[in-house]
Order: C-alpha cells, then sequence, then structure tokens
C-alpha cells in the first residue's frame, strides 16, 4: 500500500508560525522530506522545525534533497525527476511523506514541481497538502503594512520581471508586492510614478521575515533610490498606491 505524500509549509521562518496541523502532521509520519538549495548547505525548512522535532518522542526520517536554484530547465527537470524517484521510493514502502517547504506548499514553492512529477509516476499516491503562513502575511504583519483594504485589488510581481510587463501590471493595481529579491529597487520609483503611483506612497521591505536576521525598512516611494539595501532573495517589498 502506497504511503502518503503531505505538502506541509512550515511558514516564513519562526517555529512559532507553524500551525497546529502543520504541527501534528510532523508528528505522525515516518519521513520528513526537506528541500535545500546545495549539497554543501542545510535546508532553511528543516531549520524552522528541528526545534520542534526535538520535543518529539520519535523522530521521523529526515531526507534531505538538494533543489538547485537555477533556470537551466532541463537540469532542474532532471533534478525533479530524480528527486521524485527518492520520494516515492518511500511512498511505496508505505511510508507516510511530510515534504516540508518555506511559507506555503502551493505559493511560489518547490513543493509545486514535485508534488506534479510524483503524481506523473504514481498517479495512484493520495496527496494531502497543508498551507503554511507566507513571507508576504508575514511581512504585512510585522510592517504593520495592510495589503488589502476594502475593493483595493493586490498585484504579486516576482523582482526579476521585466520593466514593460511591470509597467502594465502597476496600471491596475493599488498594493504590488515584490517578492525573491530587491533587484528592481532603483528603477522602481520612475517606473510607478508614471503608473499613477506617488512618491509619497508607502514602501516597506522586509528582509528573512521571522528568523534572527530579520530586518525591516519602511519610507516612502521616492525613498528608494537612497536606500542602500543589499540583495537578498528572501525578501519582500510592499508599495501601496495611497
Amino acid at each position: 500500500m502506497l504511503g502518503k505524500l503531505i505538502g506541509v509549509g512550515v511558514g516564513p521562518g519562526h517555529p512559532e508560525l507553524i500551525t497546529v496541523k502543520a504541527l501534528k502532521i510532523l508528528k505522525a509520519v515516518e519521513v520528513i522530506c526537506a528541500p535545500k538549495a546545495r549539497l554543501d548547505k542545510s535546508s532553511l525548512a528543516l531549520a524552522i522545525v528541528k526545534p520542534i522535532l526535538q520535543e518529539f518522542e520519535e523522530t521521523p526520517e529526515i531526507l534531505e534533497l538538494v533543489f538547485p536554484m537555477t533556470r537551466n530547465t532541463e537540469f532542474l527537470k532532471e533534478v525533479w525527476e530524480s528527486n521524485a524517484e527518492t520520494i516515492a521510493a518511500k511512498l511505496k514502502e508505505g511510508k507516510n511523506v511530510a515534504f516540508i517547504t518555506l511559507g506555503d506548499p502551493m505559493f511560489y514553492s518547490t513543493f509545486i514541481y514535485t508534488y506534479k512529477t510524483i503524481v506523473e509516476k504514481c498517479p495512484e499516491v493520495e496527496v494531502e497538502i497543508v498551507p503554511g503562513v507566507t513571507s508576504l502575511t508575514a511581512c504585512a504583519a510585522v510592517s504593520k503594512m495592510p495589503i488589502a483594504e476594502a475593493e483595493e485589488v493586490v498585484a504579486i510581481v516576482p523582482s526579476n520581471t521585466n520593466l514593460r510587463k511591470i509597467r502594465g501590471i502597476a496600471k491596475n493595481a493599488d498594493t504590488l508586492v515584490f517578492m525573491k529579491g530587491t533587484k528592481l529597487l532603483k528603477e522602481l520609483p520612475k517606473e510607478l510614478t508614471i503608473c499613477g503611483f506617488s512618491e509619497n506612497s508607502p514602501v516597506v521591505i522586509v528582509k528573512k521575515n521571522g528568523a534572527s536576521m530579520e530586518k525591516i525598512k519602511t519610507g516612502k516611494l521616492s525613498d528608494l533610490q537612497n536606500w542602500r539595501v543589499s540583495e537578498d532573495y528572501f525578501s519582500t517589498i510592499i508599495i501601496k498606491r495611497r
């Protein structure tokens, strides 16, 4: 009998933001699969749950798999296939596997690719997805910057999106959320004022939300040109139109 595959969101960084349901799952499964970016690095998702695992009477088997951050689609496909086979082997042993992921499993998550590949290999496998606190909502909470009120429209944009596409999105959005880094920081004031945002539009940048190295910076759109903010993949920028 096949085991069950469970995608578990463990939140943005702080162990206390793990949901009660996620905690129950982690206590019940035989295997916890944790993704990491490189072989010589530890899993960030695993680092979040480690303090909790230490309290368990029995620790599940830990399976760390490398999911490199690259745009080489052919190489990525090979990695997904290999990792999916490793997880499928555990499922075929009848073991329930929790795939833990930062934030939410269905929001810019490695789990999405893994889940799709495993279902292709084992269409009969039972899959459950446990939502988690996203970096977006956590950043809004820690900075006290509302994401949306009343009829406001929110757009979520990866930071490597080209400026032409951003212009089209910004014209119809009341709140812009830039995820995965701060690459376009200096260009945003000029581009967004063209799209109807003002120089005084409120801005917040949160880096490494929930972690010990968390940094929060608030200001207005015109400030971005003068801010010195180092590039960090785990950064979120929230900009309000008003």
